[in-house]
């Protein structure tokens, strides 16, 4: 059980990926911002750049969720392990109690469960994020003022709202 926590070099490498990945789909529309803004007429430097963008973008999240799902399966494969060879060590006391078909269930669906949380679940919450604070930055430098007025404007409204429900006598059940 020790090993499933246990952070290793694809993960890291993965994790590192999938930033790099979510940094260019917030750089990809900042370039575009300034194909349009300072250019007149449009290039061929200009589309090859967006198409290495976008190339380079896509890479390095199928290169990223790749590594991922190598770390998951790999420490899958040393949890069925560690299970087999429990299950190969138990008494027969212990198997007079159990049911071989339960057994095996729990046993392939609970890998299953932890190879999901390791490929799918850890690198969506990294990339998004990683987009999140990236919109937010990008959305700073292309209007500061916009976001000034857009998060007062937010947090007024949570306010408004917030203080209406919490004044009330609405009682939920």
């Amino acid at each position: 059980m020790k090993h499933l926590f246990k952070v290793d070099l694809r993960m890291v490498v993965a994790s590192l990926l999938l930033i790099a990945s979510s940094a260019l789909g917030v750089i990809i529309p900042l370039a575009i911002r300034q194909l349009i803004d300072h250019t007149m007429s449009y290039t061929w430097e200009s589309g090859v750049l967006l198409v290495v963008l976008f190339v380079g973008q896509a890479l390095l999240v199928a290169m990223g969720n790749f590594l991922f799902a190598m770390s998951g399966e790999k420490k899958v494969q040393a949890l069925r392990e560690q299970v087999t060879d429990h299950l190969y060590h138990a008494t027969m006391a212990f198997y007079d109690h159990a049911e071989s078909g339960n057994l095996a269930s729990r046993v392939i669906n609970d890998t299953n469960s932890v190879r999901d949380f390791i490929t799918i679940h850890v690198s969506s919450l990294i990339t998004g994020l990683v987009t999140l604070l990236g919109s937010f930055v990008a959305w700073i430098v292309c209007s500061f003022d916009c976001f000034g007025l857009a998060t007062q404007f937010g947090f007024s409204c949570d306010a408004t709202v917030g203080g209406a429900y919490c004044n009330s006598d609405i009682k939920f059940i």
